[in-house]
């Protein structure tokens, strides 16, 4: 084997940790929807990639630094609705949610969140989502590696010597 062959034969199960990570997290189905993986057997590199704002799960979303229009509002919306919460719509088709005692269109929670950050920033904390089951299976993908390379390194070494040069 080689340290490209690990990286591919490893990587789907580095997806599968990622997913189960975010699962609790996922109302919509779009995170999970997202989420793949490139091996660069090349440069041997091992890249996952999602939607843009996973990280926020652990972090927060903080203000905004540009004034870009992003559709956060429109995503928002498809959250709340599949979140569950008390929906009204107004006679010109405008759609509010009941947030604590409140009424807020997905808009105005959007600039309020655009403005302030949300909860979870605000707090300061980080919450551990997916960062410390990554952090691990890295581990044990380097482990890997390291292994198949001795065993490589090894039976090269016993191959030019010779078997009966060396034995156990």
């Amino acid at each position: 084997m080689s340290a490209s062959k690990v990286l591919t034969d490893m990587a789907p199960k580095g997806l599968d940790i990622l997913k189960q990570s975010l699962q609790p997290f996922n109302v919509t189905g779009k995170t999970l929807s997202s989420l793949k993986f490139v091996v660069d057997t090349l440069n041997l590199k091992l890249t996952y990639y999602g939607r843009a704002f996973i990280n926020t799960l652990e972090t927060g979303r903080g203000p905004r630094k540009n004034s870009a229009y992003g559709n956060f509002d429109t995503n928002l919306d498809d959250w709340l609705k599949a979140k569950g919460f008390e929906q009204k719509t107004t006679k010109s088709g405008k759609i509010y949610y009941k947030i604590g005692a409140q009424w807020f269109s997905a808009k105005s929670l959007a600039w309020k969140i655009n403005k302030e950050g949300d909860k979870q920033f605000r707090s300061g904390q980080v919450r551990e989502v997916y960062s410390k089951a990554m952090s691990e299976f890295k581990d044990e993908l380097v482990q890997a590696i390291k292994d198949d390379q001795k065993k490589e390194l090894f039976d090269k070494v016993k191959q030019s010597l010779g078997e009966n040069f060396y034995k156990k």
